[in-house]
């Protein structure tokens, strides 16, 4: 996928709710392994988030800030 492709493809909400998902628990995972969990401040705007992506969000919420 070309790079002007897959930014177009994040502005779609599905497409960029899912990326915000996979985002987050990436980055738990890598801070689990590698610091302390407690340590994680991830602001997040849940408005454009699906209400799915949300609730999967809230399930492992560690170090997230709704905003």
């Amino acid at each position: 996928m070309s790079e002007a492709a897959a930014v177009a493809q994040m502005q779609d909400r599905p497409s960029w709710s899912q990326y915000v998902v996979d985002l987050i628990a990436n980055t738990q995972r890598s801070v689990r392994e590698h610091s302390d969990i407690s340590k994680l401040r991830f602001l997040l705007y849940p408005s454009r988030l699906l209400p799915e992506h949300a609730r999967a969000i809230k399930k492992d919420g560690a170090g997230v800030v709704w905003l």
